[in-house]
């Protein structure tokens, strides 16, 4: 048998070398193209249901959020399991589809229920899904440092501008590298506009809280009118009213006494703050910095979305600084190759 193998493979040299080139070049394709991972991720299909309500207690979101959620996607095609987790201010629903369901079908079958179901839940719950990524997700992490900055007498401002910067300018860029579902930032403080009123004075004016926020939320808005007809052009009649800084919240206009207006300056203060954290992110144990982790899509190749991180990472470091003369952005990248 082998010695009329090697005969015909001589009697046709010809389709023997050019069927040895088709299967060599096969296998180069396969080896440039194939994704390889340390790490084989073998999670199932899930999809998150995450729900905030700030300042409720775990009871009543386990009654008032958790529960409808869970009754609600009762019934799904393809669902496995369901588990939940209720925590203070926060509800984590994860549900658990068969393997051969598609994930994005599965997403889209969650949001149809998640919109039923979100008319009946309390009012100020926020709802949404969680990223299309898994545990094995996390494949590269850096960190944002500024030489001014880290010199800076006033630290927490130094790390709230440090944070702005990452959750405004790096992540937009970061999330339009293909392959890439989120960017989860770390680190910081969140900015805020706060709004400091004098009990006594609003006491004295007839005022309450809820109507220095309702007047601050309906005077930060742009409201669109008609437009002037000229013989040769038209005029677009538009008011502006977004708020840009601290003196337009102090010149939003409360009520009238005695026709004269009553605006916010007249009851408090307004300034920058940060919201309140309740963790901190520290670089080689020494100091606080800000950063992000990037979180890879499910089913992407790591090592061809982690080095399309690392060029786009290059590009910030040259175009997008923080300050004249910063120190690079540091990065740690985790290949999974």
């Amino acid at each position: 048998m082998l010695e009329r193998l090697m005969a015909l493979s001589l009697r046709n040299r010809l389709v023997v070398g050019l069927a040895l080139l088709v299967i060599v070049g096969l296998g180069t394709y396969a080896v440039r193209t194939i994704p390889i991972d340390a790490f084989p991720d073998v999670t199932n299909i899930q999809v998150e249901v995450v729900s905030t309500a700030a300042g409720m207690s775990p009871l009543e979101i386990e009654q008032f959020v958790t529960y409808p959620l869970e009754n609600a996607m009762r019934g799904l095609p393809g669902l496995v399991m369901m588990r939940s987790v209720t925590k203070y201010g926060i509800s984590v629903v994860t549900l658990v589809f068969r393997d051969d369901v598609d994930v994005y079908f599965a997403r889209q079958q969650v949001h149809e229920r998640v919109a039923d179901v979100q008319r009946s839940l309390p009012e100020g719950i926020e709802t949404e899904m969680g990223p299309i990524a898994t545990a094995m997700g996390e494949i590269y992490q850096y960190t944002l440092e500024s030489d001014r900055l880290a010199a800076a007498p006033d630290q927490v401002g130094a790390l709230t501008r440090l944070r702005t910067i990452q959750d405004w300018m790096v992540t937009p860029l970061l999330k339009s590298v293909s392959g890439v579902t989120e960017i989860n930032s770390f680190g910081g403080y969140l900015q805020q506009y706060e709004v400091l009123v004098d009990p006594d004075t609003l006491l004295k004016y007839d005022l309450s809280v809820d109507a220095v926020a309702n007047a601050v939320r309906n005077n930060n808005s742009n409201v669109g009118g008609n437009v002037v007809s000229q013989p040769s052009e038209q005029y677009i009649i538009r008011g502006v009213g977004l708020i840009r800084s601290e003196e337009d919240i102090r010149k939003i206009v409360l009520k009238a006494e005695n026709g004269t207006p009553v605006s916010i300056r007249d009851i408090g203060d307004v300034r920058i703050g940060h919201a309140i954290r309740q963790g901190a992110s520290q670089k080689d144990g020494q100091r606080e910095v800000v950063g992000g982790i990037v979180m890879m899509l499910r089913g992407e190749n790591s090592r061809e979305v982690v080095s399309s991180v690392e060029g786009k990472v290059r590009e910030i470091n040259a175009c997008c600084r923080v300050s004249p003369s910063p120190r690079p952005a540091e990065a740690r990248s985790r290949r999974r190759t």
